[in-house]
């Protein structure tokens, strides 16, 4: 009795959680149903134990117990699965922002660079045009 307590304070405290998460989460419809079908069924394995021996003996597994830690394996496959591809996802977006990121950066150098050549032309080039002031040399009177 005990043991079903805090089980079922468990299955509420992930319930109340998911649900106050609900907005900021962004998953699928499918998975928040499955999510809610989960915590559905721990309830009801909680409160109706006998129920589960019953199905994992109609399922050809001795005891219930045995069915729900099949089913766990099963769940924290997926669970591992789903997280390494999301994982793999945001890899390769990260690394596709980096690549944009250094082609804009290597772009904007290369204008300031063409920038300051272009200046440094123009101003030798006026430089070079610009008439030279005629230096007057001093006559000394004895020469």
């Amino acid at each position: 009795m005990v043991i079903q307590i805090i089980l079922l304070a468990g299955a509420i405290l992930l319930l109340t959680v998911f649900v106050r998460q609900w907005d900021r989460v962004r998953t699928r419809a499918w998975k928040r149903l499955a999510f809610l079908a989960f915590v559905g069924a721990n309830v009801y394995a909680i409160v109706r134990p006998q129920d589960t021996t019953w199905v994992a003996k109609q399922m050809g597994v001795g005891r219930g117990t045995d069915l729900i830690l099949y089913l766990l394996v099963i769940g924290v496959a997926f669970i591992t699965l789903n997280t390494y591809m999301r994982f793999r996802s945001m890899e390769k977006k990260i690394t596709d922002l980096a690549r944009t990121i250094a082609i804009r950066d290597a772009q904007v150098l290369n204008q300031d660079r063409i920038s300051l050549l272009n200046d440094t032309m123009r101003v030798s080039s006026a430089a070079a045009q610009a008439p030279t002031p005629e230096v007057e040399h001093a006559h000394s009177p004895g020469s």
